[in-house]
């Protein structure tokens, strides 16, 4: 619940695109409790595809929010 509670909070100051990610991310999180633990090999076939890091995309979001638009 805490997840949905900061995601609401974001929703007044956040772009759109920030949204749609941390409801992605809230999703990822939440069907992760039904999946099976990952063994250490899981872990190494999702470093090779480079998708170990969920929170990625969200973080960069959030930067190119941080800056503002570009000049004009």
């Amino acid at each position: 619940m805490t997840v949905y509670a900061l995601i609401n909070r974001m929703r007044v100051l956040s772009s759109p695109k920030v949204i749609r990610e941390a409801e992605r991310i809230a999703q990822l999180i939440v069907d992760s409790y039904s999946e099976k633990n990952k063994t250490f090999d899981d872990l190494r076939i999702l470093m090779d595809k480079h998708s170990l890091d969920p929170l990625k995309d969200f973080s960069e979001y959030c930067r190119e929010e941080l800056r503002g638009p570009p000049p004009s």
